[in-house]
């Protein structure tokens, strides 16, 4: 089974050939200041983590540096361009800007034009890997030089510009904007209806071609599968849940988990294990690579049955309500969120913030007591990188791969409503919540670094090697 990912975000980040009047709508350059403050106001105002990476002196430079770009009328997409690398400076993985539901809407009803190549980001170089309109002009693996003229270090330094990652990480982004290159370049870009390549096949030889642009048509999805690393069959599986046994070792079991969701997925876990205490299970491997989080809940459960102790995790929120209030959604949602960490958290409060507190609980049946690795990239984010970090702080975990996406200190979350500017209705996911994270580990500025790094060459994947449960086989049979 594959994991795959129908591409919202592929709409998020597009905007296509459609309504061509809804794509000119032009908004004056007052429209577009008035938008720009409201966004600032509620950014000062309510953002949990917005100054933790920067003073709030480079704070007000930035806002004021991109105020400036505001000095001519622009459409939706330009001034979504303006906004995308401001927020990109926040450092929150989780602060995300969205086009309008005008926008979203036409994407459905008529069809568009995208970048038609899959790639990969090795070393901040291109390499083409597939083409999705069936050609095989570009040879899988060529290093791709430009694109239209640009090279493609300056692409890829734009697109991570456009992409915002917890701290000062930079593996979300290359796992992102590989992953989703075809929406980011969309979003950056514009309407493209060929490209103009200059390239490198793998014995260094260079060449140039003109590809058409894909066509996506009317309500179609482009899905885009990670990796299948396993060609065996699990012992059990749930949605996007599965358990292996190590053909290698019969004493060592891999839990790969797509997603922290849905929340029937405890079941599953108690389910799994109770078969490892009946197995006698010596090891267990958490795969997380390209799981973007999904449920603290879910992902608390599954600590539940690997920590030895009962641990600490506060979250905090500031305080009053929002002044913007009525360009917020999910009013009863925010309501019933705070309900819930009132009855089940501990609550105190300072002059600016209210704080929740509560320690994990522990299963005590099929506890798991034996060695416990993870495998991760920088797809690890959010409530991946929360269950990486406890385990590795509390239960001594061992990684085996790329530093996560997600933040080893902490991260914004929980409750994320939509923030609407009224002009361009431009909405933003503004978190309301940061988790602080109660560990020992050494501070990062990023995710958590692994204890076996792993670097992937172009050689090692054009073979589909797995290079990281070559290391995990390595190291058991130490």
């Amino acid at each position: 089974m594959k994991r795959i990912f129908f591409l919202s975000i592929i709409c998020i980040y597009s905007i296509g050939l459609f309504g061509q009047e809804k794509l000119d709508v032009v908004y004056t350059q007052d429209q577009l200041q008035s938008d720009f403050s409201l966004l600032k106001k509620a950014f000062i105002e309510r953002h949990p983590g917005i100054a933790i990476y920067m003073s709030r002196d480079s704070l007000e430079y930035w806002f004021d540096y991109y105020n400036s770009q505001l000095n001519k009328p622009m459409t939706e997409a330009e001034f979504a361009n303006v906004l995308r690398p401001l927020i990109e400076k926040m450092r929150c993985a989780h602060t995300v800007v969205y086009p309008s539901k005008t926008y979203m809407e036409a994407l459905k009803e008529n069809g568009r034009y995208v970048f038609p190549l899959r790639v990969q980001i090795i070393d901040q170089s291109l390499h083409a890997f597939e083409d999705w309109n069936g050609d095989t002009i570009i040879d899988v693996g060529s290093k791709i030089l430009e694109i239209n003229g640009q090279d493609s270090k300056t692409v890829i330094d734009l697109l991570y510009s456009h992409r915002a990652s917890d701290g000062l990480n930079q593996t979300l982004k290359k796992a992102f904007i590989g992953h989703y290159f075809t929406a980011y370049y969309r979003s950056a870009f514009g309407d493209v209806d060929s490209f103009y390549l200059a390239c490198e096949n793998v014995e260094g030889l260079p060449f140039t071609q003109t590809i058409p642009a894909k066509f996506i048509a009317k309500d179609s999805t482009l899905s885009l599968p990670f990796p299948e690393w396993y060609d065996y069959n699990p012992v059990m599986k749930f949605t996007n849940n599965r358990l292996f046994q190590l053909p290698e070792d019969s004493s060592t079991y891999i839990l790969d988990i797509a997603r922290f969701r849905p929340s029937k997925a405890t079941k599953f876990y108690k389910k799994v294990f109770k078969y490892l205490a009946e197995k006698k299970a010596k090891r267990l491997v958490l795969d997380l690579r390209g799981n973007p989080g999904g449920l603290i809940h879910v992902g608390t459960d599954l600590m539940s049955y690997l920590l030895n102790e009962k641990v600490e995790m506060v979250l905090h929120r500031k305080r009053g309500k929002p002044s913007f209030k009525a360009h917020l959604n999910g009013d009863f949602g925010r309501f019933m969120q705070r309900m819930m960490l009132r009855i089940q958290r501990k609550v105190r409060k300072d002059e600016d913030h209210v704080y929740y507190s509560h320690k994990t609980y522990l299963h005590k049946k099929q506890h798991f007591e034996g060695e416990l690795f993870a495998l991760t990239d920088g797809g690890t984010a959010s409530t991946s990188s929360i269950v990486t970090s406890y385990l590795k702080s509390y239960r001594g975990l061992i990684s085996i791969g790329e530093e996560t996406g997600g933040g080893q200190a902490g991260s914004q979350g929980m409750s994320i409503p939509f923030l609407t500017l009224p002009n361009s209705q431009i909405r933003i996911k503004l978190p309301f919540y940061r988790l602080t994270h109660q560990i020992d580990l050494a501070p990062t500025g990023g995710g958590i670094k692994p204890d076996y790094p792993i670097f992937y060459t172009l050689e090692s994947l054009l073979k589909g090697e797995d290079l990281q449960m070559k290391k995990l086989i390595s190291l058991i049979k130490e």
